[in-house]
């Protein structure tokens, strides 16, 4: 899987570096476009902000 994500973001370097302006941005590289394989950090949700949430959601499909 992570070599299929380097190779990914390899792709998206070359096409972005092909495109861009020398003068305004300095060349892309892979780990810009994906993670590498690093995962972001899990955010906990607390009971609070579940139910938020679903109020949230229940508000924008009509009900109460």
């Amino acid at each position: 899987m992570q070599t299929m994500n380097e190779r990914a973001g390899l792709i998206c370097a070359t096409i972005a570096n092909v495109n861009r302006d020398p003068k305004k941005h300095a060349p892309y590289q892979p780990s810009d476009f994906v993670n590498c394989g690093e995962r972001p950090a899990a955010k906990k949700s607390t009971p609070q902000a579940i139910y938020d949430k679903m109020r949230l959601w229940c508000a924008a499909l009509g009900g109460k």
